[in-house]
């Protein structure tokens, strides 16, 4: 039996669960077998199996698990990749050395209320009497009295949220790949789950003596443990304190300076370039600290794309759309806005002409001037189109100003109803009635 465990391959979370303390409502006819009738039929004729044993198990949603809380959206994703294919399970737990052996299979799933109305990932497990190498009677056996643990694996999409204490937790809402539902001990699994553990122990005072006595190493990290054969192990701290949940985190960042100091005092660094950007990529993938923050810190904050950017981005992409083929597309729009700019002026003029006349009339002695109506009307009217513009010619007809011109030029003594010729200019017994002139 093979006792070696790994680290999960990178990107990739686990989810220990077990249901014997779970009053599970639900039982192998109620929970559907989602990978098909054919693949089901398949795989009993290859296991030439004809009393198919199943363990149903129940999760609850949400659920708290070592690198953050799974949502349901994440468990209706991990459903969707149960009915492309089984979910493979190995009884030894994650090794993660080579291919992983096919002992058992997840085969079906369904997400339901129980009678409290609480909500359940009910998962539909097939252990069949062989697995991959062996007899999996044992496995059966451990699995009946509720002591088989299970431990799912998966690529997992999220977000990060900030709790009252400003702490960053990760919620995981989808399944991406590399799902498997392996066996593990209680608690037990790969070292990315210890890792994020909320409760690593360890002897801070031996720990502390060790780094004293240049007892560290500054490379590997093996099982993940921080002191490993008699050395405290620097990357294990440092993995530790990437996470946001890391308990004991003065101690841990002591132990880090204290290496640290030591690391100098002997011309070294004090962080190498490769620690450094494995610390920040610990640090963003795990939520502790944000992009933004990451970039103010060093200094490149204005490198980062932001939502104006994004917008910007948006909007010159339509453009590039619209002006398809435009070799210099800022002329372009300019051009247009230009046209736009101008057609709407026009707009404005026309309909003001149409209600008011010309900008230049003509006078009692036929000469062009200036129509103080128009010009009124053009202020009253500027920039509007549409339902706006025809307000503004309405107002436009009630204004007082307006209103105060055209009476004043239908008066029969205005410049416009008088009409002088050299004639009657010369001669100081004419005078005007009306539109017309009469001369005595």
């Amino acid at each position: 039996m093979s006792t070696i465990k790994n680290t999960l391959p990178t990107g990739c979370e686990e989810l220990v669960y077990n249901s014997a303390n779970i009053k599970i409502e639900e039982t192998p006819e109620t929970v559907p077998t989602t990978i098909g009738n054919d693949k089901w039929k398949k795989l009993l004729e290859l296991k030439n199996d004809t009393n198919p044993y199943i363990k149903i198990e129940a999760i609850p949603i949400p659920c708290e698990g070592s690198g953050g809380i799974y949502e349901e959206s994440f468990f209706e994703s991990f459903n969707k990749r149960i009915e492309t294919a089984p979910i493979a399970g190995d009884k030894y737990g994650h090794e993660w050395t080579s291919r992983q052996p096919s002992d058992c299979y997840t085969i079906g799933s369904k997400i339901a209320k129980n009678s409290k109305g609480e909500t359940f990932e009910y998962l539909k497990i097939y252990i069949p009497p062989m697995g991959f190498v062996e007899s999996n009677s044992g496995l059966i056996c451990d699995a009946e009295m509720g002591i088989a643990h299970f431990s799912l694996v998966t690529r997992p999409k999220y977000n990060v949220t900030q709790d009252e204490d400003g702490n960053s937790i990760r919620h995981f809402t989808e399944s991406m790949g590399r799902e498997r539902n392996d066996v593990v001990g209680y608690k037990e699994g790969a070292m990315d789950q210890e890792v994020n553990s909320k409760h690593t122990e360890f002897d801070y005072n031996l720990a502390k003596n060790l780094v004293e006595n240049k007892q560290y190493k500054t490379k590997g990290d093996s099982d993940g443990s921080i002191i490993q054969n008699g050395f405290v192990m620097r990357p294990v701290l440092r993995k530790l304190l990437s996470h946001a949940d890391c308990e004991n985190k003065e101690e841990l960042s002591s132990l880090v300076s204290m290496i640290d100091k030591q690391k100098n005092t002997n011309g070294g660094v004090k962080v190498e370039l490769n620690e450094a950007y494995e610390m920040l990529k610990n640090s963003l993938t795990n939520g502790k600290i944000d992009y933004k923050n990451a970039a103010e810190q060093i200094g490149i904050s204005d490198k980062l794309r932001n939502e104006a950017d994004e917008k910007n981005a948006d909007t010159v992409k339509e453009l590039n759309s619209l002006f398809a083929g435009s070799k210099d597309l800022i002329t372009d729009v300019k051009a247009m806005n230009k046209a736009n700019k101008d057609n709407a002026e026009l707009a404005v003029k026309n309909a003001v002409i149409h209600e008011f006349g010309n900008e230049k009339i003509k006078n009692g002695k036929n000469e062009d001037v200036d129509n103080k109506a128009y010009i009124r009307a053009m202020e009253l009217c500027a920039n509007k189109s549409g339902d706006e513009l025809t307000t503004a010619l309405e107002n436009a007809k009630g204004d007082i100003f307006i209103k105060d011109i055209l009476s004043n030029r239908a008066d029969n003594n205005s410049e416009f109803n008088t009409v002088i010729d050299d004639k009657s200019e010369k001669n100081s017994n004419s005078f005007s009635i009306g539109s017309g002139a009469v001369t005595l």
